[in-house]
């Protein structure tokens, strides 16, 4: 009845608050349509000796960048809870200079282990914080962190490509 009610009032309030701020998101999808737009548009028809390099070669770049950015966008960031706090406690001890030995998280009441920041817009505890990350519309963290890398790292070939295109 009313528990599992409230849960499943706070787990559409946690979705809404995961998926309302998309526009960043269509933002980054805008930008890579019209720069493969303009890449298809004026800057094959100058590279016609060859040309079948870069019909293989853009479309590949382009959709290596946005899978990495999907991957990096629905990558959970991770969630330090009641029940998996110690592993993160042992897995992350505290140094005694940067980060406190008995810290509690305010907001959930449980240990946080070093590293950890309770994030607000998700109302979780992520292991790992690195940051907030307007693009890929919440925190990295200790389970998404590699995929950030990788759409970092894709979009900087992206670039290399196009900039080596360009000369």
């Amino acid at each position: 009845g009313g528990e599992r009610g409230e849960a499943a009032l706070l787990s559409g309030a946690a979705a809404a608050r995961r998926w309302a701020p998309l526009g960043v998101q269509l933002v980054y999808l805008a930008l890579v349509a019209i720069g493969y737009h303009v890449f298809v548009d004026r800057v094959l028809d100058d590279l016609r000796d060859q040309l079948a390099v870069h019909r293989v070669g853009g479309p590949l770049a382009v959709t290596l960048a946005v899978l990495s950015y999907a991957a990096a966008s629905f990558a959970p960031a991770g969630a330090v809870t009641a029940g998996n706090v110690g592993a993160y406690l042992a897995a992350y001890p505290c140094d005694g200079a940067l980060f406190a030995e008995g810290e509690l998280c305010r907001q959930l009441g449980i240990a946080r282990p070093a590293r950890a920041k309770y994030v607000r817009s998700r109302g979780e505890l992520v292991p790992r914080f690195d940051h907030v990350c307007p693009w890929v519309n919440g925190p990295v963290g200790e389970r998404n962190l590699r995929w950030f890398l990788a759409f970092l790292a894709a979009h900087a070939a992206l670039c290399a490509y196009g900039a080596a295109v360009m000369l």
